[in-house]
């Protein structure tokens, strides 16, 4: 690979139309575009899902997870019934929500699933407790 194409094959289209708010559409769709045009990072987060997914046997399409932080990312395309969400709405996702007031049932998820978004909430300790709410506790 010469030196060109690998400074290609690196850099980040459309970086320069970045918000510094990450919690805006456009950045959301920029971030989205870079994840779906880059082979490396767009193999990285299939192989995460793919072991998240594994992660749900014996059957990970009966089960009802919820990914945080979907709006960059492409989860359904190996995960199709899980629940998708961000901050704010999008095409693509299904629900637009906080993780500090989830809008789901007591016990009503397995899982909840994330990649790359924990460092941003504002309150982990209530998210977490929010997620042992909303799901249903593992079989021990």
């Amino acid at each position: 690979m010469s030196k060109t194409s690998f400074h290609s094959f690196l850099a980040l289209p459309k970086a320069s139309q970045l918000s510094e708010n990450l919690d805006d559409v456009s950045t959301t769709l920029v971030h989205r575009r870079i994840l779906q045009r880059k082979p490396f990072l767009r193999q990285s987060y299939s192989e995460f899902y793919r072991t998240m997914r594994a992660r749900l046997e014996p059957d990970p399409d009966a089960k009802t997870v919820l990914e945080i932080g979907s709006g960059a990312v492409f989860i359904k395309e190996i995960f199709p019934r899980c629940i998708t969400s961000d901050l704010i709405a999008m095409d693509g996702l299904d629900v637009a929500c906080s993780v500090l007031d989830f809008p789901f049932k007591d016990r009503s998820l397995d899982a909840v699933v994330m990649i790359n978004v924990l460092h941003d909430l504002p309150d982990v300790r209530l998210f977490f407790r929010n997620c042992a709410v909303a799901c249903v506790p593992a079989a021990g």
